[in-house]
C-alpha cells in the first residue's frame, strides 16, 4: 500500500513539474517585436497588425468594463488602448487605490479574456483632457515650483516611486510574461511641449526599461509634422504618429517620420474618431464619412492603427481638466467624444459604418444579428426631483478651519487639491464711491460681500470688479474661488489654484486674509445629508446652496409608469416615469482636420412638458479579429436587450440588466436634466457626476445605473449651486443627452 502511494505520489509530482516546464516554455516562446526590415510587427515570430480602441478604464463605471469591452471586439478590433491615470491611483500622498474603478489589473485581464490585447500608456503625463494630464495635484503641495515634464530632481523622485508601485502590479501583465499588453507608451506627445528637455526623456526611457525590458515593445506618439516627431523622439524607443481625418493620402502623413525612422511598421496611435468639446463652445462633431475614408486609407497602407476615441466616457467628479495655456477653455464633464460608442455604451452609425469597413477587408467581425440587440440600452426616465435647500455653503460645517495669512495664499499652499476656497477680508477703510477691486485668481471667483454675490472674475477674461456704493467698514468681502480643472495641454506651469496675486482695493494692496478651504468632496456631502432634517432645513437662503432630496424607484409590482419622490421632510409625492430605449442620435458632422479637429452641433429638440416617452427602432449588430486563438478562456457577456414594440412605453421596473459582477439586478442608467440652473456640482449616492454649466453645450449629466439604488431604497441627490436654481427647485431625469446649448459650426475642412 504505501509503495503504491508512492508512486501515485511521484507521478502526481512529475506532471506537475510537466505542467510547470510547458509554462514556462511557453512564456519562454511568447514574444512580441519589431522586424524593421519586414516594416512589420512580430508576434511569436509572425507578422502582425493591430486595430486597436481607446478606453480609459477611469472614465467608465467598473461594473460596465465587460460591456464595453465586448462591443469593442465585436467590432472587429484586437486591442484597446489606455492611459493609466496616476491621480487617479494616488489621489493623496503615499495612499493608493487599486480597487472599484482603479481596478486596471482586473481591466486589462478582462481585456484578455476577450481576446484583446492592451496597449498601455502609463505616462506620467497622458493629457487625456484631465485634471492637471493625469498628474496628482498634491505635487504642487510638495513642491509649488516643480517643473513637470522635465528632469526635475524632485519631479523624477516622484515618477520613480510611483512606478515602482505600478509596475510591480503590471509587469506579469506584459505579453512576454504571458498578458496581454503588447505596447507600452513612454510620456506622452513630448514633440508637441514647449519645454524640450533631451535629459529627462533618456531618464523616463531607461526608467521604463528597468520595468517592461523586452517583454513588450516601447514607443513614443507625436503630431505627425516633422518638428514633432523630431522633437518626440527618443533613441532607442520605436516612433508612432497621431492624425485625424484628412483629404491627404496616408503615406504623405507619414513622411515626415519616414525620414527618421526609414524601417518599420507605420503606426497611428490616435486615429480621431471625434474631438473634445469645451464649455461655452459648440459641440464637436466629426463626420462618419470623413472617418471611414481615412480609415480605408489606413487599413490598404497597412498601418496598425489605435482609435482615439472607441468610447469616450465620462469626467466624473473633479477630473476634467482645461487646455491652452492663452485662454482658459474648461473641458466638459462628458467625454463623449462623438466617439462610436457614446457615452452611455449605445452604439452608433459611427461604430456600424466603421464595422462594415472593417467586414469589407476581412477583419472577424461580430454577427450582425449579435450586434442589434446592443445598439441601445433603454434608458430610465425616473421623473422629476424637488429640491430642498438646506444650507448655504459659507455658513456650511464643511469649511477646514479657518487659518489667516497676510496675503492671500494659494489652494496648494492649504494642501487642498480640488473644489473651493474661500478668503475674506474685513474692510477697515472707508471706500471711495466707486471702488475698484482688483485681483488674479484662478479659476473663477464669485465676489461676495456680508455673503451676498456682486461679482464673478474669471482667469485671463476679468480681474477687476466694480464695488457697491454701500459697502462699509467692517463688511466682509469674499473671493470663493473655483478650481475648475488643471491645465492638461502646453504648459504645465502656473498651475495652482485659488487667488494667485495681491487683492488692492482702489490701487491699496489688502492684508489680513481669512482663507477656509471647501473641498466639497463624498464625505463633506455626508454631512450635508446628515442636516437634511425638518429641523435643519431652510427657506431663506444665500447661494452657493446646497440642496437635497430623496427619491425611490418603482417597486417590482408596480406596473404603472409611477416614480416615488421623497422630499427630505420624508412625505412622499409620485410622479411619472418611463423607460424607453434610446439610440444616439446621428447628425450632420463636419470633417476633423489633421491638426485641429472643427467642431458643430446640432440642436436637439427638448420636450415641453408632460412625460417624455421615445420609441425607436431597434439596432444592428458586430465582433472579433486575429490572434484571438489566444484567449485561454472563452467569455460571454449577456448585454443583449430584449426588442421594444415601436409604440412601446417600458415599465422602469420591466427593463433591468444583471450586475455583471454578483448577478443582482440594477436600475437603468439616465440623464439628469440640469435645464434652468446656474452652475455646480451634483451628488447621487455619494457618487460626484460632475459639473454642469448654463452656459452648455452640455445640458445633462449622465447617471450609470449602478450608482442609483432599487426599491425599496432611498436615493438621495445632493446639489451645490451657484448662482441660481429654478423657480419650483426641480430637476428631472431623462432619457436622452441634451447637448444644445450652442448653435452649431459647420467648418469647411479644405
Amino acid at each position: 500500500m504505501l509503495l503504491r502511494w508512492t508512486l501515485c505520489l511521484s507521478v502526481i509530482l512529475l506532471l506537475q513539474n510537466l505542467l510547470v516546464s510547458s509554462a514556462n516554455e511557453e512564456k519562454r516562446r511568447r514574444s512580441f517585436e519589431i522586424s524593421y526590415d519586414n516594416d512589420t510587427f512580430l508576434m511569436d515570430g509572425e507578422p502582425f497588425k493591430y486595430i486597436s480602441g481607446s478606453l480609459h478604464y477611469f472614465r467608465v463605471p467598473h461594473q460596465y468594463w465587460k460591456d464595453r469591452l465586448n462591443k469593442i471586439r465585436l467590432l472587429g478590433f484586437n486591442a484597446i488602448s489606455t492611459y493609466v491615470e496616476w491621480s487617479t491611483h494616488e489621489l493623496n500622498r503615499g495612499e493608493f487605490n487599486f480597487e472599484g474603478d482603479a481596478n486596471i489589473e482586473d481591466f486589462i485581464k478582462t481585456a484578455h479574456q476577450m481576446g484583446l490585447f492592451v496597449i498601455l500608456r502609463p505616462g506620467p503625463y497622458i493629457c487625456a483632457e484631465r485634471e492637471f494630464g493625469g498628474y496628482p495635484a498634491w505635487l504642487l503641495s510638495e513642491n509649488p515650483n516643480m517643473k513637470m515634464r522635465t528632469s526635475d530632481p524632485s519631479h523624477a523622485f516622484f515618477i520613480e516611486k510611483w512606478f515602482h508601485v505600478l509596475f510591480s502590479r503590471l509587469k506579469p501583465l506584459l505579453y512576454g510574461n504571458g498578458g496581454p499588453i503588447i505596447m507600452v507608451q513612454v510620456e506622452n506627445e513630448y514633440g508637441s511641449y514647449p519645454k524640450h528637455d533631451k535629459k529627462y526623456l533618456s531618464w523616463l526611457r531607461d526608467l521604463y526599461l528597468s520595468h517592461v525590458g523586452d517583454k513588450a515593445v516601447l514607443f513614443t506618439t507625436d503630431g505627425w509634422n516633422q518638428d514633432m516627431v523630431n522633437r518626440g523622439r527618443i533613441a532607442g524607443v520605436f516612433s508612432t504618429v497621431d492624425f485625424g481625418s484628412t483629404r491627404e493620402e496616408v503615406q504623405k502623413l507619414f513622411a515626415p517620420l519616414r525620414r527618421i525612422q526609414p524601417k518599420g511598421p507605420l503606426v497611428n496611435s490616435e486615429f480621431y474618431t471625434g474631438w473634445l468639446s469645451y464649455w461655452g463652445e459648440p459641440y464637436s462633431k466629426v463626420e462618419t464619412v470623413n472617418i471611414i475614408r481615412t480609415m480605408r486609407g489606413l487599413i490598404q497602407s497597412n498601418v496598425s492603427f489605435n482609435c482615439y476615441m472607441i468610447q469616450g466616457g465620462t469626467n466624473f467628479g473633479y477630473t476634467s481638466g482645461s487646455g491652452s495655456s492663452d485662454t482658459l477653455k474648461l473641458s466638459l464633464t462628458s467625454y463623449d467624444y462623438d466617439a462610436p460608442i457614446n457615452e452611455a455604451g449605445d452604439l452608433t452609425d459611427k461604430y456600424f459604418a466603421m464595422r462594415e469597413l472593417l467586414e469589407e477587408y476581412g477583419m472577424r467581425v461580430g454577427d450582425l444579428k449579435e450586434i442589434e440587440a446592443l445598439r441601445s440600452k433603454p434608458k430610465g426616465d425616473y421623473g422629476i426631483v424637488e429640491m430642498e435647500p438646506v444650507v448655504s455653503l459659507l455658513q456650511s460645517p464643511i469649511g477646514s478651519e479657518p487659518v489667516t495669512t497676510t496675503y492671500p495664499q494659494t489652494m496648494e499652499f492649504f494642501n487642498q487639491s480640488y473644489g473651493f476656497i474661500a478668503y475674506t477680508h474685513t474692510v477697515t477703510d472707508p471706500p471711495k464711491d466707486p471702488s475698484v477691486l482688483q485681483v488674479n485668481i484662478r479659476d473663477r471667483a464669485l465676489v461676495l460681500l456680508d455673503n451676498v454675490e456682486i461679482s464673478v472674475l474669471a482667469y485671463t477674461v476679468i480681474n477687476e470688479t466694480p464695488l457697491p456704493p454701500t459697502m462699509k467698514s467692517g463688511m466682509n468681502l469674499t473671493l470663493l474661488v473655483e478650481n475648475q480643472g488643471r491645465r492638461n495641454f502646453q504648459l504645465l506651469s502656473d498651475v495652482t489654484k485659488g487667488v494667485i496675486s495681491n487683492a488692492t482695493l482702489d490701487g491699496k494692496i489688502l492684508e489680513n486674509w481669512l482663507t477656509v478651504s471647501y473641498p466639497v468632496t463624498t464625505e463633506d456631502i455626508k454631512k450635508i445629508e446628515e442636516m437634511a432634517t425638518i429641523d435643519s432645513l431652510i427657506d431663506t437662503y444665500e447661494f452657493p446652496v446646497f440642496l437635497t432630496a430623496t427619491f425611490t424607484l418603482p417597486p417590482p409590482a408596480q406596473k404603472s409608469n409611477e416614480v416615488h419622490v421623497e422630499d427630505v421632510r420624508g412625505s412622499e409625492t409620485t410622479m411619472s416615469g418611463v423607460v424607453a430605449e434610446t439610440a444616439a442620435p446621428e447628425v450632420q458632422k463636419p470633417e476633423q482636420p489633421v491638426e485641429e479637429a472643427s467642431r458643430s452641433q446640432v440642436p436637439e429638440e427638448k420636450p415641453e412638458g408632460g412625460v417624455k416617452e421615445k420609441t425607436l427602432t431597434p439596432a444592428v449588430p458586430v465582433d472579433s479579429m486575429q490572434k484571438q486563438e489566444e484567449v485561454t478562456e472563452a467569455v460571454e457577456v449577456s448585454t443583449t436587450i430584449a426588442p421594444v414594440e415601436e409604440t412601446t412605453v417600458i415599465s422602469v421596473t420591466q427593463v433591468r440588466r444583471k450586475r455583471e459582477t454578483s448577478g443582482e439586478d440594477y436600475p437603468l442608467d439616465s440623464f439628469l436634466d440640469m435645464t434652468g440652473w446656474g452652475k455646480g456640482l451634483v451628488f447621487i449616492n455619494g457618487h460626484n457626476l460632475g459639473r454642469y454649466w448654463h452656459i452648455g453645450p452640455q445640458a445633462t449629466l449622465f447617471v450609470p445605473g449602478v450608482w442609483l439604488l432599487p426599491y425599496p431604497q432611498k436615493n438621495r441627490i445632493t446639489i451645490l449651486e451657484l448662482h441660481y436654481a429654478p423657480h419650483d427647485k426641480t430637476v428631472r431625469f431623462s432619457t436622452q443627452p441634451i447637448f444644445n446649448l450652442t448653435e452649431p459650426t459647420v467648418h469647411n475642412t479644405q
